[in-house]
């Protein structure tokens, strides 16, 4: 799949596309989009993922905690995003 966007990138992940391929993808971003994809994704498990699909937040925390400084043991750490959250 071609990602031309970080909001692509977020739609991929949230359609539940391999977190191997995200993590590829996201190395590929710009820093600000990078950040863009995670804060997301990480207020979206917290606010949305997590009450529907256990599967799909267990994933998303992965993700988180390879590639965010911000998030430890399935916590976030940070009181805001750091960047503007994409809207749907």
């Amino acid at each position: 799949m071609q990602y031309t966007s970080s909001r692509s990138v977020l739609n991929a992940l949230m359609a539940g596309t391999a977190i191997q391929e995200v993590q590829n993808v996201l190395q590929g971003l710009r820093i600000g989009e990078r950040y863009a994809v995670l804060c997301t994704a990480c207020y979206r498990r917290d606010e949305r993922v997590a009450a529907d699909c256990l599967e799909l937040a267990h994933e998303i925390s992965e993700l988180l905690t390879r590639n965010c400084p911000f998030y430890f043991h399935g916590q976030r750490t940070c009181k805001h995003p750091l960047v503007r959250i994409i809207e749907n």
